[in-house]
């Protein structure tokens, strides 16, 4: 499978109802796509001090964040990873950027973050496109139109 088909395939099922959940012995989630099982995002073990306080962090009222790792596979295989922020004291996932000064976020960097974010608060009341538009990042609005 090309980046770009599997690309889609996670565009097409960010809602949680896409996504079967389970927990490890660790207590590190793994997120199955119902409909291929071959797909999966994996959270990756925590460094010890995770906390993050930057510009696109510290804009929540509770100033509390930290950055998690996952990792996107295919086949059992890691075909990316991906550092989101947990912000606004755990209350929602938004997308880090790649590099340094930047506050851009790839199409795909913003889907995965999307899908972690509505599989872990699904019963939130906040649009997670409400975080992401306070958090100040930049990103292509059309890619999440549809959520």
């Amino acid at each position: 499978m090309k980046f770009i088909d599997l690309y889609k395939l996670l565009h097409e099922n960010m809602s949680s109802e896409a996504w079967i959940s389970s927990v490890n012995e660790e207590t590190k989630y793994t997120y199955c796509l119902r409909d291929n099982v071959s797909v999966s995002i994996t959270q990756c073990p925590s460094v010890e001090d995770n906390t993050a306080n930057n510009e696109f962090t510290s804009k929540f009222i509770d100033k509390n964040a930290s950055y998690l790792y996952y990792s996107l596979n295919y086949n059992g295989g890691i075909v990316k990873t991906y550092a989101v922020y947990m912000v606004d004291g755990g209350r929602a996932i938004i997308p880090a950027p790649r590099t340094l000064g930047s506050s851009y976020i790839e199409d795909d960097e913003l889907v995965v973050a999307v899908i972690i974010d509505k599989l872990m608060f699904a019963n939130r009341d906040v649009d997670t496109k409400e975080y992401l538009e306070e958090s100040g990042l930049k990103y292509q609005s059309s890619v999440i139109s549809s959520i």
